[in-house]
């Protein structure tokens, strides 16, 4: 009882293209989600100091070896 539109070779290919660039896109973003927060994990659980400032010498980050060393809070 329903009647099919032909499809448009074309059109079907840039859908395609485009879910399979978005479905890329994420695995990336997701593949450095996890990489940030292994790094972040390592610089917070780290044995040696880490200071962060931004460029006008402003702490914006300290880890707990950094605060437990040096008392700053």
């Amino acid at each position: 009882n329903y009647l099919l539109k032909p499809l448009d070779i074309k059109t079907v290919e840039r859908v395609i293209s485009k879910v399979l660039n978005l479905v890329h896109n994420n695995y990336i973003i997701n593949k450095q989600k996890n990489f940030i927060n292994t790094l972040s994990l390592a610089l917070q659980y780290s044995s040696s100091m880490v200071l962060i400032t931004d460029l006008r010498g402003n702490i914006t980050y300290a880890n707990e070896k950094f605060y437990s060393f040096s008392g700053y809070q």
